[in-house]
């Protein structure tokens, strides 16, 4: 089995000399995203690590609340920190991890309603560190490794010093009453000082998507003797402990903490903890090498210089947040493992884009989906910590799978994948989550034989309830698996399952109205649904079962047909009609739809809504189109209003780096479209230029001439001197390096 590469700084520096970098990237403003809408945290750690060790806000200091906006643990104009904790989620859209929480104590405070008041001007962050100060004159400096973290605590001259450990928290733990924790200490003080390992457990990933029992496991040293621990006691109905460490008055008011975690025991921490935080390992070389390990992968884009600030800004920041996750949950010395896979939302452009700049990661990354399968039967549809969480819809597993294949990528084995690819869109399961408990996944018999999943359900005899909410969406999205697994079953050779893939991939066919031009639910008898609104908004089956659309309406999940831009088209009547149809989408109210909430609908130019995913590629059908203008102008619009260098600069959720992945395949001028197998749709480039580092010392010069803010239209595009025909081009050509030339109309 691979081996995890990435153990510190000389292995990061060798990583980056295999890939290239380049010296002096810009500064990367962290916070962009951890306000508002975005849902990013700038908890310290490496890129991809499994450690994401940062603050845990609440707007209020006598109650902390985890709602819908903390999902990531942390708003940026919160005043109060709770907790620092060393797991959380980046940008998404539901609440979990945020576990093992620590905090220094003033010497007088109660450890059960322990908080602090952060001083807001010293509140920092950079990639890999994270320190804060409050207004009792503590302060706390965090600096990460791929399973570990640092802490840095400094307390006032003379001042008693305390430090809560609470196994007790959790970032959902506090607003959803049926999640459990408990947390042991296995061992306590070695040699006078702390040094800690334990368990730390909860249930759930969320409320709504509860499904299996998360172990963390843990070890912890201290740098100065510990006088006392005085345990305290959780509420119900909670099981864990907090421990309240005295460690006395230290001389130079320093106590710092190490600490480590793994999925799979008490001994791997300490092992994690051993090869990455040595004893004796000084806090200044942790946050040098966590530097130096972003830095390798920041500088494997450099932006011209004339690249406006603010886009600047927000590129770097995008580029930061994508390598943020998947997590590498594998331990140190063990094999390569990666969990964290928010696929209906990565699919689309995250994953593509590592293949771009992370494909060191991309094998270890596919073998870790394949592995799912083999314990699961089915490939990951939103993993956590290793296991299954069944949220959202389709199986976009399969894209990231077999986009990797047809991309050249062989550190998995191949015909693991591709069984695991037919099973899982072949064989149904159950969900194991309390929101979708009992109902099925995956309706494949009615599929075939209704070309399409009716809105009234079907009868099953089997075991499981029946498929009946985002009935449409689940058919797009399922569609569009169906035609990777096609391209799969086809470059293996296996002609059947090909031809079987592809003909259900053409199922969008049977829920897309021609007399309206838009796709529309059915029922068993094939009528369509009455009465029918294409600007309402679904928001899943759970919050509305009698809806046919994820997230999203009948006017955006139109053009939820990537695998086949040219059937669509025909069906709305040729280029100029859909085209028509493209511009109304643009055009039309934006308010319509939203009556009862915008969800996650938001960021919307017309209907068109940036801020959730299955928008995300519907600007790049103008170049399809032939109007590679329009599709400038509304890039354009998106940089301008949609995306900003502040912490509420996005406009949704970012989703565990897709918003940010994006932000940086437009930026550079292309976006992948149709995201399995390697073909990119031009836009226009929203920088000056950019150098980008590939593998095996070559590189991709992006030129961009008569580059201006005014300029969006791209007049023509050329690889290393030859015209790009229909302004695509192609995965393999790009990698070969060389020069992609823009000419911008004037």
């Amino acid at each position: 089995m691979k081996k995890i590469k990435v153990i510190g700084l000389a292995a990061c520096l060798a990583v980056g000399a295999q890939l290239g970098s380049f010296a002096g990237q810009d500064r990367v403003n962290v916070f962009i995203g951890t306000s508002g809408l975005g849902h990013a945290t700038p908890a310290a750690t490496v890129p991809f690590g499994m450690v994401q060790a940062g603050p845990d806000t609440s707007a209020k200091g006598e109650k902390f609340v985890s709602d819908w906006t903390h999902c990531s643990g942390y708003q940026h104009e919160d005043k109060f920190i709770w907790r620092f904790s060393q797991t959380h989620l980046s940008g998404t859209g539901m609440i979990g991890l945020g576990d093992l929480g620590v905090l220094p104590l003033d010497e007088k405070a109660d450890a059960k309603k322990a908080f602090g008041e952060k001083i807001p001007e010293s509140e920092k962050a950079e990639p890999g560190a994270y320190e804060v100060r409050f207004t009792n004159g503590i302060g706390t400096e965090i600096a990460a490794s791929a399973h570990s973290a640092a802490y840095r605590f400094s307390f006032p001259k003379g001042r008693r010093a305390r430090v809560l450990v609470d196994l007790d928290w959790h970032a959902a733990g506090f607003s959803l009453p049926n999640t459990n924790f408990y947390g042991v200490f296995s061992c306590f003080i070695r040699d006078s000082r702390l040094e800690v390992a334990g368990k730390d457990a909860c249930r759930g990933f969320v409320k709504l998507t509860q499904c299996f029992n998360r172990d963390v496991f843990f070890a912890m040293r201290s740098s100065c003797p510990l006088l006392s621990a005085e345990r305290v006691a959780a509420p119900a109905p909670h099981h864990g402990s907090a421990y309240v460490l005295d460690f006395g008055v230290p001389a130079d008011g320093v106590v710092e903490l190490r600490l480590a975690l793994s999925r799979n025991s008490e001994t791997a921490a300490e092992g994690n903890l051993a090869a990455e935080m040595p004893k004796g390992a000084a806090f200044g070389k942790v946050r040098a090498a966590a530097a130096a390990a972003w830095a390798q992968v920041l500088g494997r884009v450099r932006l011209d210089p004339a690249t406006p600030e603010a886009t600047r800004t927000s590129f770097n920041a995008a580029l930061y947040r994508l390598f943020f996750q998947p997590n590498a949950c594998g331990d140190v010395g063990g094999a390569e493992e990666y969990s964290t896979f928010s696929l209906w939302d990565t699919f689309r452009a995250a994953h593509p884009l590592y293949t771009i700049l992370a494909p060191e990661r991309v094998d270890g990354m596919v073998a870790s989906l394949v592995r799912s399968w083999e314990r699961d039967g089915h490939l990951p549809i939103w993993q956590l910590w290793g296991e299954e969480t069944h949220c959202m819809i389709g199986k976009h597993a399969v894209p990231v799978v077999v986009d990797a294949y047809l991309k050249g990528f062989r550190g998995f084995d191949v015909r693991k994948a591709f069984a695991a690819v037919v099973e899982t869109l072949t064989k149904e399961h159950e969900a194991k989550s309390t929101a979708y408990w009992g109902q099925l996944k995956e309706d494949w018999p009615t599929i075939d034989k209704y070309g399409y999943l009716p809105f009234d359900g079907i009868p099953r005899t089997v075991r499981g309830r029946s498929v009946t909410g985002e009935t449409v969406s689940r058919l797009l999205e399922g569609s569009y698996d169906d035609a990777c697994a096609a391209r799969f079953a086809a470059a293996l050779g296996e002609k059947e399952k090909a031809a079987f893939f592809a003909k259900r991939s053409g199922n969008w066919r049977n829920v897309f109205d021609p007399s309206l031009g838009c796709v529309r639910g059915k029922d068993k008898r094939g009528r369509w649904r009455e009465p029918f609104d294409p600007f309402q908004i679904g928001h899943g089956w759970v919050w509305s079962p009698d809806n046919d659309f994820t997230e999203g309406n009948a006017l955006q999940y139109t053009w939820h047909v990537m695998q086949d831009p040219e059937g669509l088209v025909a069906a709305l009547g040729g280029r100029e009609k859909a085209l028509l149809k493209l511009r109304e989408l643009f055009e039309a109210d934006p308010t319509k739809g939203v009556e009862a909430g915008e969800g996650d609908s938001t960021g919307r130019i017309g209907q068109y809504a940036h801020g959730n995913e299955p928008s995300h590629h519907i600007i790049y059908f103008f170049t399809l189109l032939g109007r590679p203008d329009l599709a400038g102008r509304y890039v354009r619009q998106v940089f301008d209003t949609q995306y900003g260098p502040r912490p509420d600069g996005l406009c949704g959720n970012d989703d565990c780096g897709q918003m940010a992945a994006w932000y940086v395949f437009s930026a550079l001028g292309f976006y992948p479209f149709d995201p399995c197998g390697g073909e990119y749709v031009v836009g226009a480039p929203q920088v000056a230029g950019a150098t980008v580092a590939l593998p095996g010392g070559r590189t991709l010069r992006i030129e961009v001439r008569n580059f201006a803010k005014e300029n969006t239209s791209v007049e023509s595009v050329s690889l290393n001197g030859r015209p790009v025909a229909d302004f695509r081009l192609r995965h393999a050509d790009l990698m070969k390096g060389g020069t992609l030339t823009y000419v911008m109309r004037r």
